[in-house]
């Protein structure tokens, strides 16, 4: 029977964080050694902005990471993210936080 492991990052904006219409953000998820192994799906949601005209975020890359440590080795996930929001003027495309969510599905 398969298993599912959810995983979720919240970022959570502050700091000046924005992501402009078409800009990308790098971050990771872990290390858990669910990662090793199964299928792997990750969806990005946009939480605040600038909204008049609807904001689009897709994940335009995920990598599995294995990293050798003396414990034995560790394994992360790489995701890349972008702002797909295409409006008439930046300013109302901007996304200032976000949630990721990854899914690992084991047989």
């Amino acid at each position: 029977m398969a298993t599912v492991q959810c995983f979720e990052y919240v970022n959570p904006g502050g700091a000046g964080f924005k992501l402009a219409p078409d800009q990308q953000f790098y971050f990771t998820i872990g290390s858990n050694a669910a990662f090793a192994n199964g299928a792997i799906t990750v969806t990005a949601h946009p939480t605040s902005g600038d909204v008049p005209s609807g904001l689009y975020m897709e994940v335009i890359q995920t990598a599995t990471r294995f990293m050798p440590t003396i414990g034995g080795p560790t394994y992360y996930l790489d995701v890349v993210v972008r702002n797909n929001s295409h409006a008439s003027e930046p300013t109302h495309s901007t996304i200032y936080e976000f949630t990721a969510y990854a899914s690992v599905i084991t047989p």
